[in-house]
């Protein structure tokens, strides 16, 4: 098993920009737990596999963000975070 990485080291990425520090907290702690599989993490039986862009909730349930899986080089991106904070 391959370990993926992600990188959220700017404040000012325009997916995370203005978030409030709980949603960054959130944030953080879903992808923690995305990078082990995130082809095939929290999928529904109904969601096809395969799919490089995933829809997530975030712990809490006060949010969403999606995400593209890059497999070449074992990338976790950050496209959209919609926070209902």
């Amino acid at each position: 098993m391959s370990l993926y990485r992600w990188e959220h080291e700017d404040p000012q990425h325009p997916a995370t920009e203005g978030l409030p520090p709980e949603a960054v907290a959130a944030l953080d702690a879903l992808m923690d737990a995305v990078v082990f599989d995130p082809m095939d993490y929290a999928r529904s039986p109904t969601e096809p596999t395969g799919k490089n862009v995933r829809h997530l909730a975030l712990p809490g349930g006060r949010g969403q963000v999606s995400i593209l899986i890059y497999e070449p080089d074992l990338l976790v991106l950050v496209l959209r975070v919609t926070w209902l904070g």
